[in-house]
């Protein structure tokens, strides 16, 4: 008798469009002067966020940290460059 047979292992696999979401809003942060990061991070975060699925992927909170990251220096940058404020 196989113990591991068994036994199902419900192992979820990291969703990487979250891991790159949430780089891209790390380095937001250092570089938010290039406006085209926060931008790019923000479609990036969006689509992890919609190709998320809770049975096979884990990571939803990393696309949603990514989002509210890139969103804040977003906003950051065009306070900087004069479009709002």
């Amino acid at each position: 008798m196989d113990p591991t047979n068994s036994v199902e292992k419900s192992v979820k696999k990291s969703n990487k469009l979250s891991d790159w979401a949430l780089g891209i809003g790390v380095v937001s942060i250092f570089l938010y002067f290039i406006g085209i990061i926060p931008v790019i991070g923000i479609i990036v975060s969006i689509i992890a966020i919609m190709k998320h699925n809770n049975k096979t992927h884990s990571g939803l909170v990393k696309g949603i940290i990514g989002l509210i990251l890139n969103i804040l220096y977003l906003i950051v940058n065009a306070y900087n460059n004069g479009h709002i404020g």
